[in-house]
């Protein structure tokens, strides 16, 4: 079996598929078995809703209503901001020096060699 074309960056080139065979057969096979089970399951959630132990009756009553109607939405907090980074490392370079000479400072003398990425101290 040959691999699929791929652009360098990874992404299939037209006409190309990642899976060529498709779905396994199998899991095709077990979800019409198991649908074929989904009357007598629901028979059994509804007398689970019944039972004098609330936590089997709450678990029931929450797959019927996921099964009727989908899981409850989540809400989701999503704020966006926008930030420059160049004027927030400018402000951490200025909170960075010494307010006055002499505060803790420490100033080290030197001078760059001309064409040598070597400095002298």
């Amino acid at each position: 079996m040959s691999l699929p074309e791929r652009y360098p960056d990874g992404r299939l080139k037209p006409g190309h598929t990642a899976n060529p065979s498709g779905r396994p057969r199998v899991v095709a096979e077990l979800r019409d078995l198991a649908r074929q089970h989904t009357p007598d399951a629901l028979r059994r959630l509804l007398e689970l809703m019944g039972s004098k132990n609330e936590q089997v009756a709450l678990a029931a009553v929450r797959e019927l209503l996921d099964r009727g109607y989908g899981k409850a939405v989540q809400a989701v907090d999503k704020t966006e901001r926008k930030l420059d980074i160049g004027a927030l490392y400018l402000e951490a370079l200025i909170a960075a020096q010494p307010k006055t000479p002499g505060d803790g400072a420490r100033v080290i003398e030197g001078s760059a060699l001309p064409g040598d990425a070597r400095t002298e101290w």
